[in-house]
């Protein structure tokens, strides 16, 4: 396939006589001084303008190294890059990060000492892959503006003072004709109106639509903390809510499973892998692809060879997550939400979930059991397919309690939700100690009549819709054995509360991915691991942009 003239590699290859010249040279060379004090002997094998990785070691003189972080995925981990003549010369991980290297070094520790810290510092592939974006010749570094049809792909490059000026001002686009020609765009400024456009109808016909700065759309891509925080800032000083994230090309089920099962909470929760003694993850490959990659595959790799941990994986192929894997459950793609619902109507059906944690009705209530959350397992819910808000929750105005004051006497009073307490009477959710989940006997779904309402409670519901199915059906429809739902049920229930049910992407790009994900997040529930150690957790929190917390350096949120 190649002749002798011919060459896959980057570098223009050495004639015999700049091999010999270079092999007594490093011969000589590392015996007296090494590599690190001879850049000469580099210079035998360096060629200017070429993609050589690396042109020379970061230790070398003239070698800058610049701290940063990758964004080649949100893992965010911490980088080093190692800049010569001004060329990005290779990628490192920085020995400062927690992300990139564990333990990472000291703030106060010298460059000079950082730049061979002792600890490994490093990227993984994708992150090397960062100097390739970089000089990416197809990389898109100046605005461009479409000037034919949709998918014609005919576009200019414009500047960036064009491009505020008629995102501003105005301008004119193509047609969404073919051959209507251009057409002329209103910018911010037509909304705006020097202020008056938020006092405007946009529509005086339909009021409900807001003022006419509600006809601008702030529709953005993958943007992170602190990004989202200015989105937001100018988007609530133009005037508008119409703001959205794209995220529907990648995360937009799992984050709606995640914020349906946590009362709004959009940042997905982590095992704690330190303390976890089992871990099955849905469609997230720990040791390739899953959040925060670096960091979280040197935990697990740690933990799993400590012996401390064990985890399942739970994909439609197994990827370098089964190195330290006990099992792999080759699910069928989109079968991922029948193995968590055989798995949860195995858990109620063998008593094996946590009943004293899902009967704490309040945050009060669940503290005093010793719980850092609680549920609302045992919330009644309208079952009376008849009644105007059949699958709600009931209320205490439904059940004849009254109305029930917000803050304990002042203020506006509000409906609250209600529970069984003891002798069956109902309560408020919001000050009874405690309410029962199966009001007629374990495993009973028939409705209980509180003040005429027919009612079943969170967890009746919960355990009706799971035995809609066997576990022949589920396992058929997850292409797993019926054993299989058994043995992951058993597994995860036999750890008390340092087991985590954790899911990624896979489980959640399908048409019933939100369904999958809800199903998932319900396995964690069960057994009450939200907030503890060796549980399902939640971060330390994001950087404080907007100055909403107290002591923040920029109170940009009051200005």
């Amino acid at each position: 396939m190649s002749g002798q003239g011919e060459h896959h590699g980057l570098i223009p290859p050495l004639n015999r006589r700049q091999f010999l010249k270079g092999a007594s040279l490093l011969g000589s060379g590392l015996a007296v001084s090494g590599w690190g004090l001879s850049p000469w002997i580099g210079n035998v094998f360096y060629r200017r303008g070429t993609y050589v990785y690396p042109d020379r070691p970061p230790t070398w003189p003239g070698v800058a190294t610049r701290y940063s972080v990758c964004k080649q995925c949100g893992s965010d981990c911490g980088l080093a890059a190692h800049v010569y003549d001004g060329v990005l010369q290779k990628l490192d991980g920085n020995p400062y990060h927690p992300a990139a290297t564990e333990p990472q070094a000291p703030y106060a520790t010298p460059v000079s000492s950082a730049a061979v810290w002792a600890a490994p510092h490093s990227l993984c592939p994708r992150g090397q892959a960062g100097r390739q974006t970089l000089y990416d010749p197809y990389r898109v570094i100046v605005p461009l503006k479409r000037t034919g049809p949709r998918g014609a792909g005919r576009w200019q490059t414009i500047s960036w003072e064009q491009l505020i000026r008629e995102v501003t001002a105005g301008g004119y686009l193509f047609s969404r004709v073919p051959g209507e020609g251009t057409r002329h765009v209103d910018g911010f400024g037509a909304l705006w109106q020097g202020g008056t456009g938020r006092l405007t109808p946009l529509d005086p016909a339909y009021p409900e639509y807001g003022p006419l700065t509600n006809g601008l759309a702030v529709y953005y891509g993958g943007a992170e903390n602190g990004q989202t925080d200015f989105i937001n800032r100018f988007a609530a000083s133009f005037g508008t809510v119409n703001v959205e994230a794209a995220d529907a090309i990648c995360d937009l089920n799992r984050m709606q499973a995640t914020m349906q099962s946590l009362d709004g909470m959009t940042d997905p929760l982590k095992p704690d892998v330190v303390n976890a003694e089992f871990i099955v993850w849905f469609g997230a490959n720990v040791l390739e692809a899953h959040f925060p990659m670096q960091a979280l595959g040197r935990k697990v790799a740690e933990a799993t060879s400590s012996g401390r941990l064990k985890y399942w994986v739970v994909d439609v192929r197994g990827g370098n997550a089964l190195l330290h894997a006990d099992r792999w459950i080759g699910v069928k793609p989109g079968g991922d939400g029948a193995l968590a619902m055989g798995a949860i109507r195995w858990i109620i059906e063998h008593n094996a979930y946590d009943g004293s944690y899902l009967a704490a009705p309040n945050a009060k209530a669940a503290q005093a059991a010793g719980e850092p959350t609680f549920s609302n397992a045992s919330w009644l819910v309208v079952a009376d397919s008849a009644h105007p808000r059949f699958g709600q929750f009931l209320t205490t105005s439904d059940a004849g309690l009254g109305m029930v004051s917000a803050d304990g006497g002042m203020g506006a009073a509000t409906s609250g939700n209600v529970v069984l307490g003891p002798k069956q009477v109902p309560l408020g959710a919001d000050t009874a100690v405690r309410g029962t989940l199966w009001p007629q006997g374990p495993l009973n779904t028939e409705p209980t009549m509180v003040n005429g309402v027919a009612c079943r409670t969170a967890l009746q519901w919960l355990y009706l819709e799971a035995r809609r199915f066997n576990l022949a059906e589920y396992a058929a429809a997850a292409g797993v054995s019926v054993s299989t739902i058994q043995d992951l049920a058993s597994e995860f229930t036999r750890h008390g509360k340092r087991a985590v049910a954790d899911y990624g992407r896979g489980p959640t790009m399908h048409t019933n991915g939100f369904d999958a994900g809800r199903a998932i997040m319900t396995l964690n529930l069960l057994i009450g691991n939200v907030d503890w150690a060796g549980g399902y957790v939640m971060g330390g929190g994001t950087a404080d942009y907007t100055g909403t917390r107290a002591g923040a350096p920029y109170q940009l949120g009051s200005w």
